[in-house]
């Protein structure tokens, strides 16, 4: 049942990966000449991202089927993406900086303006779950506004780009929807080392009473 379910969510993810890159990825990309001259120097572009991401979505999908992490196809998945962020944040912009201080600015009637801006929402999810495996809400907020401040300013200072508040506000719901996934998934996925964490609980409910114990006889 499980190899008929991995079966069947294949064509799932290469349409979902092609609607991404077709549709997304690369009409974003291909916006800016910098990034635009890289793609043509490679003509498979468009076909490589189909196939890394149309990859993740479905190891993704056959690790959820399993209930269990696949630890080398997890970080490969994070090395993918992390390249691919700073790729699209630092190279996208030719030698110029400027700002923009409206935070809706993204909300118009402009199809390359909306495709950009669900780019820049999407790209960010992915972080706001890798948040999720260690900070706590109020610990995300921070991180997450910290690092997208600091983005900005770099892109502003260095000449790479806009100080553009609408990003960071798009930047930063991409990390609360993420976080949220997170902890949605979260409880289908096994521990790997379930059975040892199990006793290390048992170990840990069982010692507390006798610390408890001995700091009374001290007393």
């Amino acid at each position: 049942m499980l190899f008929f379910w991995a079966i069947i969510g294949l064509p799932v993810a290469l349409v979902l990966s092609l609607l991404l890159t077709d549709g997304i990825i690369m009409p974003t990309l291909s916006s800016y000449d910098r990034l635009a001259t890289m793609i043509e120097r490679f003509r498979f572009t468009d076909e490589l991202l189909w196939l890394v991401i149309t990859f993740i979505l479905w190891s993704f999908y056959v690790q959820w089927l399993r209930g269990k992490v696949n630890v080398i196809l997890t970080y490969w998945s994070i090395s993918f993406y992390l390249l691919l962020l700073f790729i699209v944040l630092f190279t996208k912009a030719p030698r110029y900086r400027d700002y923009n201080l409206e935070p809706l600015s993204f909300a118009v009637r402009n199809r390359a303006i909306l495709t950009e801006a669900a780019m820049n929402l999407l790209f960010f999810i992915p972080l706001g779950m890798l948040y999720g495996l260690f900070a706590k809400w109020y610990e995300m907020i921070i991180i997450a506004l910290g690092t997208i401040l600091g983005i900005e300013v770099l892109q502003y200072l260095f000449y790479l780009g806009t100080f553009d508040v609408s990003d960071i506000v798009l930047n930063f719901v991409g990390c609360v929807i993420g976080y949220g996934a997170y902890f949605l998934f979260a409880k289908r996925f096994r521990p790997r080392n379930a059975t040892q964490q199990t006793l290390v609980d048992a170990d840990l409910e069982v010692e507390e009473p006798v610390k408890t114990r001995i700091k009374r006889s001290h007393k």
